[in-house]
């Protein structure tokens, strides 16, 4: 979904500097997957850039084209990506802790060639629409309409201290 929110949020919609979304497993046979989204937009543009997300991540458009060049720029990356030096070792111990016998760019590689739109369609639905999100905001809070971010959830300041630890 990585290229279809970059699409939607800064190619069409204009709304963000910056927008990426990754879908990621936590390193762990049995554990849990999580949707992480990022958008870097102006404070203005704020509630405009989570009403999209909420739209995106809750009826994402079908469009084959776009699905095409971005399965395309998957299997281009995958075809030039290599597993050398240190990294060897990590990627042996995570796929013992997956309970993989292979590793998942080879799994992906082969995967990313058959994957469809409808394909893609189905996995959105089945384990993105309607999720729980959480929020974290960064911004200038002076002007950050808090009753209007109460829309998305419960909202939580925090200080400095808890941000960055100094």
């Amino acid at each position: 979904m990585n290229a279809i929110v970059f699409q939607e949020m800064r190619e069409k919609r204009s709304l963000a500097y910056s927008a990426s979304n990754y879908y990621s497993n936590s390193g762990h046979k049995d554990g849990y997957f999580y949707n992480s989204a990022n958008v870097i937009t102006q404070n203005d543009k704020l509630f405009d850039a989570l009403n999209a997300y909420e739209e995106l991540f809750n009826d994402m458009p079908e469009a084959e084209a776009n699905f095409k060049l971005a399965k395309d720029a998957l299997i281009a990356s995958s075809r030039t990506k290599r597993t050398t030096k240190m990294a060897i070792i990590s990627v042996y111990l995570h796929c013992e802790r997956m309970g993989l016998k292979e590793p998942l760019n080879k799994q992906n590689f082969a995967a990313f060639q058959k994957m469809t739109m409808n394909d893609l369609t189905s996995f959105q639905k089945q384990y993105i629409k309607g999720q729980k999100k959480s929020y974290l905001i960064l911004g200038k809070e002076s002007e950050i309409d808090f009753n209007k971010l109460a829309k998305f959830g419960k909202v939580k300041k925090l200080t400095l201290d808890e941000v960055f630890g100094y």
